[in-house]
């Protein structure tokens, strides 16, 4: 049995079990010499025995660690223009099954080369840019962005911009926003089939350093989506109990802090009764909450909290309480 340079690509990329990689590259004559010539004659090979199959051991051996990801192997490989650098394993790109993993040096080195359909997408309409934006890999975006066969704007099968992608990561995504928003990648306002914009998912992600940088590239900070509840960015923050996120957004002088959901519900009133009593303290205090707005069944955010007070026991319970006193003596 004979493989191709691709092929052994696949087992990298797929981490074949160091044993059944040196199986079945022994089993191959023609894999024997490309192996040889590949490996032996040059780079950091270069040190390794001559005889092939001690070699290989020697190489696969050397490299059973966690942090290998065979960079170098694959550096080598992708030398040979005879490998085919757009072919899917599993339904997915290989570059894609690389980012996936993590390979990000294997990712870069498949990147530098022309030939590479960097706009391939999975079953579920994913391309490379989506997984690398998802998973915060800013280089690996850049290097994506500057290839001379991306398309912008490439959506996945829920209607997710790279943008959207990254506003969803659950730690600080900042860079990959930035670079993605500098490139003008797609509309800084664009909603996903559920009615998202990239500003709610970051809302709901409590990433506020994203949506301070949305918010100073244009985006829409009273932006009412689609989809069930057609929540706005203060909203979607209050539902993610982002509290970071309200406080930064009630800064910001064009938001509305009494906007209502499709259920006739204030931020504060969604807040009281999702029992996040840290937002809803940030929120009465602020001047510019009313109140006094009733839900669809005629009850405060007090009343509302007055009628679960085992829920809200406590600190913050107490806090609240003492805020509402202070602003019902104002009006």
């Amino acid at each position: 049995m004979d493989f191709l340079p691709n092929e052994i690509l696949v087992m990298i990329l797929s981490q074949v079990s160091l044993e059944d990689l040196v199986a079945c590259m022994e089993a191959s004559n023609r894999l024997k010499a490309f192996i040889k010539a590949a490996f032996l004659a040059q780079g950091p090979f270069s040190s390794i025995l001559a005889d092939i199959n001690e070699s290989l051991r020697s190489l696969v051996t050397q490299a059973d660690h966690e942090s290998q990801d065979y960079t170098s192997e694959a550096e080598t490989l992708l030398k040979f223009d005879e490998l085919d650098v757009n072919f899917y394993l599993n339904g997915m790109p290989l570059v894609t099954h690389a980012l996936a993993r993590e390979k990000c040096g294997i990712a870069s080195l498949m990147l530098n080369r022309q030939d590479l359909n960097v706009n391939a997408a999975d079953e579920h309409e994913k391309c490379p840019i989506h997984v690398a934006a998802r998973l915060g890999l800013s280089d690996i975006v850049c290097k994506i962005i500057h290839h001379k066969q991306y398309v912008k704007g490439l959506l996945t099968i829920t209607g997710s911009t790279p943008l959207h992608e990254a506003c969803v990561f659950d730690k600080p995504n900042l860079k990959t926003v930035r670079i993605l928003l500098e490139a003008g990648d797609s509309p800084v306002d664009q909603l996903d089939r559920g009615g998202k914009s990239a500003l709610h998912k970051a809302a709901f992600s409590g990433q506020t350093d994203v949506c301070r940088l949305l918010i100073s590239h244009g985006a829409d900070p009273n932006l009412s989506g689609g989809g069930l509840r057609n929540l706005d960015p203060i909203h979607w923050a209050v539902r993610g109990g982002s509290t970071g996120v309200v406080e930064y957004l009630l800064s910001v002088p064009s938001v509305d802090p009494n906007s209502l959901d499709d259920e006739g519900d204030t931020p504060l009133l969604a807040a009281v009764k999702r029992g996040h009593i840290v937002t809803a303290l940030m929120l009465v205090t602020n001047p510019r909450v009313d109140l006094r707005i009733a839900d669809s069944s005629g009850l405060t955010a007090t009343e509302v909290a007055n009628a679960n007070v085992p829920m809200y026991q406590g600190y913050f319970y107490d806090r609240f309480l003492e805020e509402v006193h202070k602003r019902e003596m104002m009006y």
